[in-house]
């Protein structure tokens, strides 16, 4: 598991919060290993190659929980939807692969939402986002973008392995 950090937004009209968590998870990271010190560091094959490529398969785990508390100070405004627990049911997602300055989009093979049934109103949804990336190169930068449910983007998450 690679934590990928939090981001705090708040609801423009209810003042409700929103609190995005986001990890990544591949079998593969196993194989991988930080060589030298963070900033100074490189990350090595499980061959012990530097560079390589990124994972074939990476699962993301998102959780969006509403409440009161921030777990950021100064969270983010978004406008406010009509059903937040539509809203939270609604999520999508998409990586930005960045290759120096040029990027694609890849969009997920798989989104699972997982914990609380659908049917039942709750203040936190769960969310698996596969995403295959067959010859991704490490050097390359990948951002996990949260698009709320009209496509618009509401948060990222990076990950890097170089």
């Amino acid at each position: 598991m690679v934590p990928l950090g939090v981001e705090s937004l708040q609801f423009s009209k209810s003042k409700q919060l929103l609190n995005l968590m986001a990890s990544a998870y591949s079998s593969e990271f196993g194989d991988f290993h930080r060589a030298g010190y963070s900033g100074n560091g490189s990350i090595l094959s499980g061959s012990g190659h530097k560079g390589g490529y990124y994972p074939s398969q990476i699962t993301f785990r998102v959780s969006a929980l509403t409440g009161d508390s921030a777990f950021e100070e100064d969270p983010l405004p978004l406008p406010c939807p009509a059903d937040v627990n539509d809203y939270l049911m609604h999520l999508q997602f998409r990586l930005k692969v960045f290759s120096g300055l040029s990027y694609f989009y890849v969009q997920p093979a798989s989104v699972e939402m997982i914990g609380m049934p659908a049917e039942v109103p709750y203040d936190e949804r769960i969310y698996l986002a596969g995403f295959n990336l067959n010859g991704v190169p490490a050097t390359d930068r990948i951002v996990l973008e949260v698009l709320d449910p009209a496509g618009a983007r509401i948060s990222r998450f990076h990950l890097e392995l170089q």
